[in-house]
């Protein structure tokens, strides 16, 4: 996405022995690893690595019921700090091919870290939700919570929020082919914007509307706009 504000990243090492040499070498201790390929947090982890303190944030558990240890999905997010548990979760992960990602620290307010899903509709950004949470992941259905938006509003101010409204849609523009993408918006404490990742499924958003319409009324609007023009 050339020209899109967004955190240093590249494409991680398969094996934890080199992804630890990489991490030393980039002289930064924070990194979210993320699949090239999933959704909903799967698979994402937050690490800390500073000298020889270390831990790994994460939606999963191991579960060695049958014996040979596995990873499974789960909705409660557990951090891990011994060196064994992040050699066996990332030596599953890792051979899959996973992002390495700069951790940007995230806005904090009273409740807790805060960042934006914004829906990009036809170009246009539309429907938005402040998420909150007092861990690395924001996704709602983890147990966070939505954020209230005229406190958030108040301290970033309406210029920060156009620009963060902008940079979705710049985001998007990266994908003239897609009708519409739900662009996670990072907002540092600087107030500084930077997107974090664009979704293919990111319209699931409850209860809000813009324009009057709920997210899949105006995606629908925008579909059928669409083919009448074709």
């Amino acid at each position: 996405m050339g020209g899109v504000a967004r955190p240093r990243s590249e494409v991680a090492p398969h094996d934890f022995a080199t992804l630890h040499a990489r991490m030393q070498a980039l002289g930064h201790g924070r990194w979210f690893l993320k699949p090239l390929h999933g959704s909903s947090a799967s698979g994402v982890c937050a690490l800390r690595w500073t000298g020889d303190r270390r831990s790994m944030t994460a939606p999963l558990r191991i579960d060695a019921a049958n014996g040979q240890p596995c990873l499974v999905n789960s909705l409660n997010v557990r951090t891990y700090t011994t060196l064994a548990d992040l050699e066996l979760i990332l030596g599953q992960l890792l051979p899959q091919g996973m992002i390495l990602e700069e951790w940007i620290p995230k806005l904090t307010l009273p409740e807790g870290a805060v960042d934006l899903r914004i829906l990009v509709i036809d170009g246009e950004a539309r429907h938005w939700v402040v998420r909150q949470s007092r861990h690395p992941m924001t996704n709602l259905h983890l147990g966070n919570r939505r954020g209230d938006e005229a406190e958030f509003r108040a301290v970033i101010g309406p210029e920060r929020l156009h620009a963060a409204f902008r940079l979705a849609e710049q985001a998007a523009g990266c994908f003239p082919e897609s009708l519409y993408c739900g662009v996670d918006v990072l907002i540092d404490p600087r107030h500084r914007p930077f997107v974090g990742e664009v979704n293919a499924f990111g319209d699931l958003l409850p209860r809000l509307t813009h324009r009057g319409d709920s997210a899949y009324a105006a995606i629908f609007k925008a579909s059928h706009a669409r083919r009448c023009l074709v």
